[in-house]
């Protein structure tokens, strides 16, 4: 899973520093690790819904009926992946040449089109999550 979530890392790396701005290899690996955080998020945070959901906690749902409890627990996931990928990828701004095998225009636009498929992916498993949990309750 680790080598995975390198390669993904790295296209997304390479695509950011193959921009016509914000490049430079600190930025584009900054940007590159709010994207895998971002992409990460919306797995985790539907995992979680659908676990209190399906085990039926019915203290823990009085709590996620609260709007500020949910923001609540969405930026302590939010804090926790983006320290979590932050200390995992954070060393590659320092070697910009890692991404350089996934430069290639192709390889840019392939990752291009990866990305916006999984945050469609995600965008549909929070919309199925949020409707079966609302409708559960």
């Amino acid at each position: 899973m680790n080598r995975l979530m390198t390669i993904a890392f790295l296209r997304i790396y390479a695509f950011n520093l193959g921009r016509k701005w914000r490049n430079s290899p600190a930025v584009a690996c900054d940007d590159a690790i709010l994207v895998m955080a971002v992409l990460s998020a919306a797995p985790v945070g539907a995992i979680l819904l659908a676990a209190v959901a399906l085990t039926g906690a019915a203290h823990v749902r009085q709590l996620l009926d609260s709007q500020v409890m949910q923001y609540a627990i969405a930026a302590l996931v939010a804090v926790a992946l983006l320290y979590g990928f932050t200390k995992a990828f954070g060393r590659f701004a320092k070697t910009p040449e890692r991404a350089k095998p996934y430069m290639a225009p192709r390889t840019r636009l392939m990752s291009f089109i990866g990305v916006l498929l999984t945050e469609l992916i995600c965008t549909a498993t929070i919309a199925f999550v949020f409707y079966v949990t609302r409708h559960a309750w």
